[in-house]
């Protein structure tokens, strides 16, 4: 998943200030992902009001129903069986194949290629 764009929505213009200095500092590519919008009309011309939550203006639930149903899956008997699992995983350093030494790389071990020096 990859971030497409960041609307920040403000009428501040100290905070309109500091984001264009901010992103003077970013690779440009980033900086022109963060868009600063006036108000929630402009974010409704560049996200579908069906996908944003009611606090926007938006036809979605609204952010604290989502955040309850978020809490609710996150603590359910399995995803915490889940954590717990994950938290105890590792590798068994045993079955990992070792590095074989020849004389021919003069014992260093990895694959080397060809390299040519003009």
């Amino acid at each position: 998943m990859k971030i497409k764009a960041i609307y920040i929505i403000t009428a501040s213009k100290l905070i309109d200030a500091f984001v264009t200095i901010f992103k003077q500092v970013l690779n440009p590519k980033v900086a022109d992902r963060i868009q600063i919008l006036k108000s929630k009309e402009e974010l409704h011309k560049v996200i579908s009001k069906s996908i944003l939550p009611k606090d926007y203006g938006g036809e979605e639930r609204s952010l604290k129903e989502l955040q309850d149903e978020w809490l609710d899956i996150l603590s359910t008997e399995e995803h915490m069986n889940y954590v717990r699992e994950m938290n105890t995983a590792g590798t068994d350093e045993s079955l990992r194949q070792r590095d074989k030494f020849t004389e021919q790389y003069a014992g260093m071990p990895g694959t080397f290629r060809l390299l040519t020096v003009d």
